[in-house]
């Protein structure tokens, strides 16, 4: 939070696009302060508990802790460790960044949400976060998830030490693909993978 002040705009608004994580880590930010409650509080009470993922956390329970995969990490030059645990604990500021744990049927149940099988979300909320908000025109950003409107999906994946994750789904079928993996590199890149399973459902 005292980094906040240094912090400035890359480019001006409608010009250009970059992720930025620290974007979101102020959005937590202020998220938090308007409700007047903590940030994890605010997402297991809006959407975790509504949505039923019973299976997701912040911060793993203890009780849980012996059915998570183990997160492992490569250096990139043939040793491999476990790279996950010293984050079990909590990750700060990165908290609304992401690094959530979740299972494939919870990230289901949200993926549900946002394809509109849900009164989580409003129609204008649900379009503004699959419809491109940058000027990159058919590869484009909406309010959290990437939009590629030349092969119709919305998603995001993400990672945190030990582990990566890609949702995936299409906005015409609706077919829907997510894959987790508890490693943190290797030689399937999951974005690609999951555009290219759908359009092989979307083929048959």
């Amino acid at each position: 939070m005292a980094s906040i002040p240094e912090t400035a705009f890359q480019s001006g608004m409608d010009q250009a696009y970059s992720y930025s994580n620290i974007g979101f880590g102020m959005l937590g930010l202020a998220l938090s302060r308007a409700a007047d409650k903590p940030f994890m509080q605010l997402v297991e009470e809006k959407i975790f508990q509504p949505l039923g993922m019973t299976n997701s956390f912040f911060i793993v329970p203890e009780a849980k802790l012996p059915h998570l995969a183990v997160g492992m990490e490569s250096n990139g030059m043939g040793e491999v460790h476990e790279g996950a645990a010293a984050e079990h604990a909590g990750r700060g500021y990165k908290v609304p960044n992401g690094g959530i744990y979740s299972t494939p049927n919870d990230l289901m149940k949200f993926m549900h949400a946002i394809m509109g099988y849900s009164d989580l979300l409003t129609p204008e909320s649900r379009s503004a976060m699959i419809t491109g908000q940058t000027p990159e025109g058919n590869y484009g950003y909406g309010l959290s998830l990437f939009e590629d409107d030349q092969i119709s999906t919305a998603g995001h994946g993400g990672s945190v030490a030990g582990y990566t994750c890609y949702m995936l789904f299409d906005k015409e079928s609706q077919y829907g693909v997510i894959l987790m993996r508890n490693y943190n590199r290797g030689q399937t890149n999951l974005g690609r993978a999951s555009r290219e399973l759908i359009q092989e459902l979307k083929s048959k």
